[in-house]
């Protein structure tokens, strides 16, 4: 409910004054608290491992499904992800021989899902050598220098069924300097296999 002009094309960025300023007014609402966990979905993760170095008051972060940007689309992510690991299951063809899958809109969701990542990679061919200039990989950088300066304790959840998630993963996996700074003694990792970007079933939130 907060005010002002949601235009930023990665408000992730630009959050750490409406956090700063939240938090201060917590604080000065409940004066005997001296520590707080920052809890975010998505690009709310995000911001908060940008934000937590910087304010000695947070002493934990609780990132859902964080965001990143790379050069893949949405579709290629998912491809890459969700229909790989469904396709290398046991479990998804036991289901599938006892009936328990529709081929029919798997298949048709699989071939969109092929048509669209396609798509996404003549678009980035045909944007040429330009496309690299995006700002994208910065935010990426800004999350993994605030993670890796951050102190206190982090825990990391992830849903199987998720492009954003996927993506992390991944960005995880090439960098480095992520991959170790999500290494450290001080974070905790959760995946939950089934569930959604938003934990969208009662289940899935009762686990989380």
């Amino acid at each position: 409910d907060s005010d002002g002009e949601p235009g930023a094309p990665e408000p992730c960025e630009h959050l750490a004054a409406d956090i700063r300023a939240a938090l201060d007014a917590f604080c000065t609402a409940c004066p005997q608290l001296r520590e707080v966990v920052l809890w975010g979905l998505c690009d709310g993760a995000s911001a908060a491992f940008m934000y937590g170095a910087d304010d000695a008051r947070v002493v934990g972060i609780i990132a859902v499904n964080p965001w990143v940007v790379t050069d893949r689309t949405p579709a290629q992510s998912y491809l890459r992800h969700y229909y790989l690991a469904r396709l290398s299951s046991p479990a998804f063809w036991k289901k599938a021989a006892r009936g328990g899958v529709k081929l029919h809109a798997a298949l048709q969701s699989l071939w969109d899902t092929v048509k669209a990542a396609a798509a996404g990679t003549r678009a980035r061919r045909a944007a040429g050598p330009s496309s690299a200039a995006a700002p994208g990989p910065s935010i990426t950088e800004k999350m993994t220098a605030g993670l890796a300066a951050f102190r206190g304790r982090v825990m990391v959840v992830l849903s199987g069924n998720d492009r954003v998630a996927a993506e992390f993963k991944e960005t995880a996996r090439k960098s480095r300097r992520l991959r170790r700074a999500l290494k450290a003694r001080r974070t905790r990792w959760h995946e939950h296999a089934r569930a959604d970007h938003t934990f969208s079933r009662r289940e899935w939130r009762d686990q989380v």
